[in-house]
């Protein structure tokens, strides 16, 4: 009751960050920076999310300061109920002025709205392909952070090189050449019908009847997601899930890269 009555008041920053959501280090490394070039010295740091993407964050969570807040090992992932149920709890013990949430997930709307009703400056962090639509008018300020720029991680092409200019040479005496018989003219075969695909929009919007949330922009556990996928026959029942949204790379994402576990649809 000491520590808690001491910190009321406080006034505070605070970056509270969904891992499941934005997990890449370089977004987080430029949502601290940004909200200290903005509004001053960040005291409270922390991150949540599964073991898999909090290692992901090791590195800049050690430089940077920021707490690591361990999910529960369930298999309905629960992340952002942890993160709402923290952050009124440093609103009750510490009032900070301002949160700021690392994600672009809708599900912390009701969150946003209460905290925004007792005062705290409420700005969010997130990556474009992650931000759902309807979530803007619930913060004062919505930044987009980038992951690691692509001239970074890809080798630029190599130009081509340019063939030497060819030697002239004298012009050769033509041979005439020996008259031969007329070859009959051979018909050409009939082409051949590529077999018929179902149109790539069609099978996006299966899935997305399929599977509840995703429309949204929600982000959803992947083995939820296989399950109703196979009841729907859309997956076979051996089939590889990783594989399967390989084929819908534009249009669906699978996080973190490495032994994915969570699904969100990229709308737009």
């Amino acid at each position: 009751m000491q520590e808690s009555s001491s910190l009321q008041g406080h006034g505070g920053v605070a970056l509270l960050i969904d891992a499941d959501n934005l997990s890449s280090p370089e977004s987080v490394e430029e949502a601290l920076r940004r909200l200290t070039e903005l509004v001053g010295p960040v005291a409270i740091r922390r991150a949540y999310g599964s073991a898999d993407n909090l290692k992901g964050l090791a590195t800049v969570m050690r430089d940077l300061a920021i707490r690591p807040t361990l999910n529960d090992p369930l298999t309905k992932n629960t992340t952002d109920m942890l993160l709402a149920v923290d952050a009124l709890d440093l609103w009750y013990e510490c009032a900070p002025a301002v949160i700021a949430i690392g994600t672009g997930d809708a599900d912390f709307a009701p969150l946003a709205l209460r905290l925004r009703e007792r005062g705290v400056r409420l700005i969010c962090f997130s990556q474009k392909t992650k931000l759902s639509p309807d979530i803007r008018a619930y913060y004062e300020q919505v930044f987009i952070v980038r992951s690691k720029s692509a001239a970074d991680t890809e080798p630029a092409p190599k130009a081509k090189a340019k063939a030497p200019p060819a030697k002239k040479t004298a012009p050769r005496a033509k041979a005439v050449p020996k008259a031969r018989p007329p070859t009959p003219a051979l018909a050409a075969p009939p082409p051949v019908a590529a077999p018929a695909q179902p149109a790539l929009a069609e099978a996006v919007a299966a899935i997305l009847a399929v599977v509840p949330g995703l429309q949204d922009g929600q982000t959803v556990a992947l083995n939820d997601a296989v399950k109703l996928l196979h009841d729907a026959k859309l997956i076979g029942k051996n089939g590889s899930s990783i594989k399967f949204f390989k084929k819908y790379a534009a249009h669906f994402e699978l996080s973190p890269e490495t032994q994915p576990t969570r699904l969100r649809f990229l709308a737009g």
